[in-house]
């Protein structure tokens, strides 16, 4: 209630009840967005920044109080089980859509980055960065099929088409300026249209 940290995670039903608080590793108290694989029984969270130094103007912010940290959880058991570091403020977090895959997608806004989260098939997961992209991602979206990450870069004015099908060689393969600062993307279903705020 104060807007410092720990950050933490609540769990409500689908009607609004409140269930339960889900309180982050000591290791990693800062959080974000939070993507759940429940054939896998894992949960990723991400980090960002505590309310009272989001609150101030950029040039106030404090840079050393940004999280560098996905957790890891067990999702059944909403325990966390790694913490994996990444670079400064990792955002979103994204399950890879091919099917059969066991990775994920973050952007890492304050290192103008994308960073994937891999599993090792005994249960663990290593974090590495993937590529670097334009000026502050603040948001990613997927294809359909898995193949391509779509990147929000606030302030380089763009939108990134990134193949990620071998993630050993991410390719940049379509760069579009809509506006000034796109933010949040939200690719359609069919994979057809992009909606950008």
């Amino acid at each position: 209630k104060d807007g410092v940290l720990p950050a933490g995670l609540a769990e409500v039903a689908n009607d609004g009840v409140f269930i339960r608080q889900l309180n982050m590793p000591a290791e990693a108290p800062y959080g974000y967005d939070v993507a759940i694989h429940p054939d896998r029984n894992r949960m990723v969270t991400s980090s960002f920044t505590p309310p009272d130094n989001y609150r101030k103007p950029v040039a106030k912010m404090d840079m050393k109080r940004f999280g560098d940290k996905l957790v890891v959880w067990d999702f059944r058991a909403r325990k966390p089980l790694q913490s994996l570091t990444t670079g400064g403020a990792p955002l979103e977090c994204r399950w890879s859509l091919r099917e059969g895959t066991d990775h994920g997608f973050t952007n890492c806004a304050l290192e103008d980055s994308l960073w994937v989260w891999e599993g090792d098939g005994r249960g663990a997961y290593g974090a590495r960065k993937l590529c670097e992209t334009g000026k502050f991602p603040v948001d990613i979206s997927q294809s359909p099929d898995g193949r391509y990450l779509y990147v929000g870069c606030f302030l380089s004015d763009e939108v990134q088409q990134w193949d990620v099908s071998d993630l050993k060689r991410p390719r940049l393969t379509s760069t579009l300026k809509p506006g000034e600062q796109p933010n949040m993307l939200h690719l359609t279903h069919d994979g057809k249209r992009m909606y950008i705020t």
